[in-house]
């Protein structure tokens, strides 16, 4: 978003004018829209991998709650090399249930 903002006060004084407090605003608006959506289709994607990994990918035996928290310790810490990490394996470990189950259907079924 704020690469928006600053890119049309850049264009506006390039033109030689300067940017109408509406024009800044608009983008604004426009980059917060776009961070909801982005921020929303993450949710709705993470919802069914919870709702999926425990009783297909029959993944009992993890601490999700210990996950969601080193991965909130480590934003809070500014830490996005460990944050991206935690991320990656909290993912890949749902993933992997999931792939593991489809698997096992293919080889069966064939």
């Amino acid at each position: 978003m704020e690469d928006a903002v600053f890119g049309v006060l850049d264009t506006a004084r390039l033109e030689g004018a300067e940017p109408t407090r509406p024009a800044v605003a608009g983008v604004a608006a426009a980059a917060a829209d776009r961070l909801l959506s982005v921020a929303l289709s993450l949710r709705d994607a993470a919802t069914v991998y919870h709702r999926w990994s425990t009783p297909i990918g029959h993944d009992y035996d993890r601490d999700i709650a210990g996950e969601h928290q080193a991965l909130v310790d480590a934003v809070i810490a500014r830490d996005a090399d460990a944050a991206s990490r935690l991320l990656a394996q909290h993912i890949d470990r749902t993933s992997a249930s999931l792939r593991a189950v489809t698997h096992s259907e293919i080889e069966h079924a064939g």
